[in-house]
């Protein structure tokens, strides 16, 4: 029975998605709304290499004066409602944020 629980608990973890902000460490301010499933692999490609340049040069600037920015978790649920969730709060931060699609979100990222 343990290894049923465990295969039951891991396909439940497995449809949990997360739509999350990338915000300035001092002000607060957001600069990124995404999404994913997979919330540490995600920040990892955000400091690592970008798809946005915007946001690549932005991470960079804070990284060369030894800050670091902050990634929120905005919400967290069911995976199929993320991209519905994403463009809610891409809207509600259009006015400061890089997204290259400011408005449409973006394709499921895992």
């Amino acid at each position: 029975m343990p290894i049923l629980n465990t295969i039951v608990k891991m396909d439940r973890l497995a449809w949990v998605g997360y739509v999350y902000s990338i915000r300035h460490p001092k002000t607060g301010k957001v600069v990124y709304v995404g999404q994913t499933q997979d919330i540490a692999k995600r920040i990892m490609c955000h400091i690592n290499k970008h798809h946005n340049p915007k946001v690549e040069d932005w991470i960079n600037k804070l990284l060369q004066k030894e800050m670091f920015p902050i990634f929120h978790i905005e919400w967290m649920g069911d995976f199929k409602l993320c991209l519905i969730k994403e463009k809610e709060f891409i809207a509600m931060y259009k006015e400061t944020i890089l997204n290259k699609n400011k408005g449409e979100g973006s394709k499921l990222c895992v």
